[in-house]
């Protein structure tokens, strides 16, 4: 029988994997899909940097990888977006000591800045294209507004992956 950790882990995976494709299920309504928040990057930046380590970087390749597919881009191209500014913002997490959620809020801000920069200079490198900058600030800004209560639910999620949480 699996130990109880183990199984707090698949559930933590599983219900990652719920919440982060949900981004996807108005898919056929554009207009909502469109300005809808980047709840990866969110997840990414509470799970990754914040709270140090939580996702490892095969659960972040392959949710890249399963975003490259549904969005139709290169294979791998978030992937590389992704890494390239998790390892940048390492140089800078230093910066933030996150004693408070302004602190927390302000460098979530400065990951998401740096993620778009990438973005769209690897975007334009790979592809030749250029970016919508009205709806990519529009995006930015419902990203950066909906952090909050993304950061509440991350909260929430993370409990399953405490040793010492007692659920009753």
């Amino acid at each position: 029988m699996p130990q109880l950790s183990t199984i707090k882990i698949y559930l933590f995976y599983c219900i990652s994997v719920i919440l982060l494709l949900i981004k996807y299920a108005p898919y056929s309504v554009s207009s909502f899909y469109s300005y809808f928040p980047l709840i990866e990057i969110c997840f990414i930046f509470y799970f990754y940097v914040f709270r140090t380590n939580y996702a490892v970087y095969l659960l972040i390749f392959l949710m890249t990888i399963i975003f490259d597919t549904i969005d139709n881009n290169i294979i791998g191209s978030t992937a590389l977006i992704v890494f390239l500014t998790l390892y940048i913002f390492a140089f800078q997490k230093k910066l933030f000591w996150y004693n408070n959620f302004k602190e927390i809020w302000i460098g979530f801000t400065v990951f998401l800045i740096e993620f778009n920069i990438i973005k769209i200079l690897i975007y334009f490198l790979v592809n030749q294209s250029y970016t919508d900058f009205q709806n990519l600030i529009y995006v930015n800004i419902i990203t950066i507004l909906f952090y909050p209560i993304l950061h509440n639910i991350f909260y929430y999620l993370s409990l399953l992956l405490e040793k010492n949480h007692d659920p009753a």
